[in-house]
Order: C-alpha cells, then structure tokens, then sequence
C-alpha cells in the first residue's frame, strides 16, 4: 500500500484524552482492529475497537464523556476512519469488570465527507458531536440503545476550531409568583 506524505502523518498521531484519573489513549496508525489503552494509577487495561470494515482504519478522535460519571463508570467515544463510532463504558479501577461497548454508530451509505474523516468530537451524554476534516458539524443522540444522528451542519469555513465543548446550562429558576419592578 502506498501512502502520502499527508497519510503518513496522520498515521502518526497518538490520541489522547485524561479523565481524572485515567488517561485514555490510541494510536492512530492502521489497524484492522484498533487498540485503546486504559490507564489507571495502578493498573491498565486494553480495548480492541471493532469494526465492520474488511481494511485497517485508523482511529482519528477521541472523546471523554463531561457528564457526570455513573456508578463510577466512565464514557468515552473512539471515532474510526471508515466513519464508525464506538462508545465504551470504563469500570472503576476497583472493578475487574472489562472495558464494554455500549453503542456502535455504522454510517448509512458507507464513507462521507461528513462522517470521514472525524477530527474532533465531544461528548456530554446522551449527546455526541463529532467535526470532520470538511467541517461537517454532527449531532447525534445516544439516549436509545441505537445511535441516531439528530442534525448536522456544514460550515465554509478554512481552519477548524481549537477545541469543541459540549456543557449543560444551569438549571432554571421557577418565575416568581410576585415580581416587583422598579422605575
């Protein structure tokens, strides 16, 4: 297989991401089955993200879930090259429970240039948005047992953003039953 210079480049990034106290990391180098490595203060752990492509991928994003954790569990979203989107849940480091798949995304119609390649991705659940390399902005809703893709947008714009933030507004006050307006 023959690669660009531009390839080869990006076969050589490490994505990495740090949650409390787990640092959560890939290569992106191709893989027919791509690795993740959990690492706890005392131990590690290792994922193979699945896929449903019959070449290697790459793995191009990852992303922790900011919403607060669940039973001591964490979430993160690893975003393939073919498109595809897996989203494990973490034990604690207590547990011996294995790392495990909770969501797989498959793009319909195969390889698009909103689904491929994902650059950046937050993650709030039940909400994911992913940026790909040609500004396609995608929401997607994990609150079903199947991922569905809510919206997406498409900017023209030449650089992508530093960084993508999902965060939760603070929660609404109940209006007053006497409100008292001074003039």
């Amino acid at each position: 297989m023959v690669t660009t210079p531009r390839e080869h480049a990006l076969s050589d990034r490490v994505h990495m991401v740090i949650s409390g106290p787990l640092l959560i990391y890939a290569s992106s180098r191709p893989s027919r089955l791509p690795r993740v490595t959990i690492s706890y203060p005392s131990s590690t752990r290792i994922v193979h993200v699945e896929t449903t492509q019959p070449h290697p991928v790459q793995c191009t994003s990852i992303a922790v879930d900011q919403s607060p954790p669940a039973s001591g569990r964490a979430r993160f979203v690893v975003c393939l090259s073919s498109g595809e989107l897996a989203v494990y849940t973490v034990p604690n480091a207590a547990s011996s429970a294995t790392p495990s798949r909770s969501h797989l995304y498959v793009p319909h119609g195969g390889r698009t240039a909103r689904t491929t390649p994902i650059v950046q991705a937050a993650y709030h659940h039940p909400l994911l948005v992913t940026l790909s390399e040609s500004f396609s902005l995608s929401l997607y809703d994990l609150s079903q047992e199947t991922v569905q893709l809510a919206t997406h947008l498409t900017s023209f714009t030449c650089f992508p953003p530093s960084s993508l933030v999902l965060t939760v507004p603070p929660p609404v006050r109940p209006v007053p039953a006497v409100t008292v307006t001074c003039v």
